[in-house]
């Protein structure tokens, strides 16, 4: 890859002789593992697919990480070329950026519910005083609910008539029509000034903590998606991922929510702030759970509809089997609504 070639001559000494291998499990950018024995370094280059200004990424991604230099919390270190940019533009105008290896992160790890909880909440604390407007929105409507609703109701509408007949396609639509009633709901507690923005990390997914081999969560991967956000969508994107065990690469039979998960999950966000003498946000849980849930099975179908330009997959149809896991779990998530906010409501002692 000629372009893989220009980018390790950007970071590393002419004559270094280097390994590479292509790193598996991103969504969205393309990541490879390069080491020339010194220092294992990733190159990600930037989807411009998704990241309309990647530049803004890179930039975020450097204020974030001095902000959390020296505080016990440990995310990847930006490298910056051999001319002291902050990234490398290729031939064909992609943006590439480097960032350290994370040695202590052991691959396949089982996370323990808990310290994922507590390590979200120490992210959270950490970065409570970094004002937001420090971070500009890498994304342009990111966690717009309502906006991805309009996108994805476009898209059913634009479908060719036999596609819109298919019963996976109804039955998507039927989840939607469900759960429409929840496309505004954080825009209305915005606007009435119930909650308000801080710095949040954007995709706090399961397979986005770093981990030690006994699942011990160390600190957070995958920063782009940094910026102003709401802690609900922080909490409920960890906890759809998190308390479904089956992942989201899944099918819907062995889709589930499983609510121990949960209670450890919040035991471990509270006891964070706990130790550290300060009193937890509220925990609007349910409706941040259902929305992400709800967000990603929305932008999934879409993207199916539109040519899988957004989100990687491995062959096509990928997209549709993904929202439609997202949209059981959704159901999965109503179906538990009483429990979820009896366990939202709940102080340890």
């Amino acid at each position: 890859m000629d372009e893989l070639a220009a980018v390790i001559a950007a970071y590393f000494p002419p004559g270094r002789t280097v390994t590479t291998r292509e790193l598996a499990g991103g969504n969205i950018n393309r990541s490879f593992l390069v080491d020339d024995g010194k220092r294992p370094v990733v190159v990600q280059r930037l989807n411009p697919e998704v990241f309309a200004d990647p530049q803004r990424v890179v930039a975020n991604f450097a204020v974030l990480a001095s902000h959390l230099s020296g505080k016990n919390f440990l995310v990847a270190r930006p490298i910056a070329t051999l001319t002291g940019a902050e990234c490398f533009q290729a031939a064909d105008g992609a943006i590439w950026r480097a960032q350290s290896y994370i040695e202590e992160h052991t691959p396949g790890a089982r996370a323990n519910p808990e310290s994922i909880g507590g390590t979200l909440a120490r992210f959270h604390r950490l970065t409570a005083d970094l004002p937001p407007a420090k971070l500009s929105p890498a994304i342009p409507g990111f966690h717009d609910t309502s906006g991805y609703l309009q996108a994805a109701d476009r898209a059913l509408t634009a479908a060719p008539a036999k596609i819109q007949e298919a019963a996976a396609l109804r039955w998507c639509r039927d989840m939607i029509e469900r759960f429409r009633p929840m496309a505004n709901y954080f825009a209305r507690e915005v606007a009435a000034g119930g909650i308000s923005r801080q710095v949040t990390h954007g995709d706090p997914k399961r397979e986005n903590f770093i981990c030690d081999k006994n699942g011990q969560a160390l600190g957070l991967f995958d920063l782009d998606t940094v910026g102003p956000g709401l802690v609900a969508h922080d909490l409920g994107d960890c906890l759809r991922s998190l308390a479904n065990p089956a992942g989201e690469e899944t099918d819907l039979e062995t889709v589930r929510f499983d609510l121990d998960i949960c209670r450890a999950f919040l035991r471990g966000y509270r006891r964070e702030y706990a130790e550290a003498g300060e009193e937890a946000p509220p925990l609007d849980i349910f409706a941040g759970t259902l929305t992400i849930a709800l967000e990603l099975g929305l932008r999934r179908l879409t993207d199916h509809l539109s040519g899988d330009r957004y989100f990687r997959v491995r062959r096509p149809g990928d997209n549709l089997r993904l929202a439609m896991v997202q949209f059981r779990l959704a159901e999965l998530i109503a179906a538990n609504e009483q429990k979820i906010r009896a366990m939202a409501a709940v102080r340890d002692k």
